[in-house]
């Protein structure tokens, strides 16, 4: 019968450690719904972004947005996009779009502010849709000018070139993305409106 209350000092005891352990823990479930928060206001999509850049946004996480003819940074890379619109292939005869789709491109700028050196190259750069539908680089050039070409890049380097995308003719909304570490999901999405 001795045993009795000691049991009962020790079942307190253990309910008090299990209740403070519950707190400690879902103080560290707010700690974590905080950062989770800060990290999307680190993401945040610019107002009035277009529908396929809320969805790259929402796809990939670690997005940096932004417009036409504006500078846009990560990790020490610059993206501008000059042009946007549409476009033919430059040698028809040889390269020709493929039915059911159209020719669009994108002149743009890269630069190296202020990253270890790499190897720039259009296969970085794709498009996507509202609904989530990416378009890979035409390997060949349009009639607007040079293709980017695929460069070294030093800080304080640039490369500015042209990009063909061919894409289902009735889509409208695009945004361009660029990766700037894909491995990590890091990407620029430039809204071509």
């Amino acid at each position: 019968m001795k045993t009795k209350p000691f049991f009962f000092i020790a079942l307190i005891a253990l309910s008090s450690l299990v209740y403070s352990c519950s707190e400690s823990k879902s103080d560290e479930k707010i700690e974590s719904t905080e950062e989770v928060e800060a990290v999307v206001e680190q993401t945040e999509v610019k107002e009035s972004s277009s529908p396929a850049v809320e969805n790259t946004v929402a796809y990939y996480g670690d997005v940096t947005t932004g417009k036409m003819n504006e500078g846009v940074e990560s990790e020490g890379r610059r993206i501008t996009v000059l042009e946007f619109g549409e476009a033919k292939s430059k040698d028809p005869e040889i390269f020709e779009v493929s039915e059911g789709k159209k020719l669009v491109y994108i002149k743009t700028r890269v630069e190296n502010i202020d990253a270890e050196q790499w190897k720039s190259s259009m296969l970085q750069f794709f498009l996507r849709d509202a609904s989530g539908e990416e378009y890979a680089p035409a390997l060949y050039e349009t009639n607007k000018g040079d293709n980017l070409p695929q460069v070294d890049l030093k800080r304080g380097e640039l490369s500015e070139g042209y990009i063909g995308f061919e894409v289902n003719p009735e889509v409208e909304d695009l945004c361009l993305a660029y990766a700037v570490n894909l491995g990590e999901g890091k990407l620029i999405a430039i809204d071509l409106k």
